[in-house]
């Protein structure tokens, strides 16, 4: 939804996903802890929360939502580089620059 709001510029779909994400990502350390320690043990999206944010990273810099990418830049760098590098290979690859910012 987020990729298709952007692509055909249906701001108002674009925003209410951010928001909703939002909810799920916040943007301050103390808030994605407390999601962190009571959420992401579940399911998200049909698919574990480890996937699930990868899948998020690739679509938010493909539809440059930048409100979300710092934490979801955060949520995906908490494994090791091999680890990233398969659920990179899960989600169809990631751009280039995308991985580049995720490894530094």
């Amino acid at each position: 939804m987020l990729i298709l709001g952007n692509k055909y510029d249906f701001k108002h779909i674009r925003n209410e996903v951010t928001k909703h994400l939002s909810r799920l990502y916040p943007n301050t350390l103390g808030g994605f802890d407390v999601v962190d320690d009571t959420g992401h043990d579940v399911d998200l999206f049909e698919s574990h929360w480890s996937v699930t944010d990868f899948r998020l990273l690739k679509a938010c810099y493909t539809a440059s939502s930048i409100v979300l990418l710092p934490i979801l830049y955060y949520a995906c760098s908490d494994f090791e580089v091999e680890w990233i590098y398969d659920r990179v290979d899960d989600v169809g690859g990631l751009q280039a620059s995308c991985l580049r910012t995720l490894l530094s």
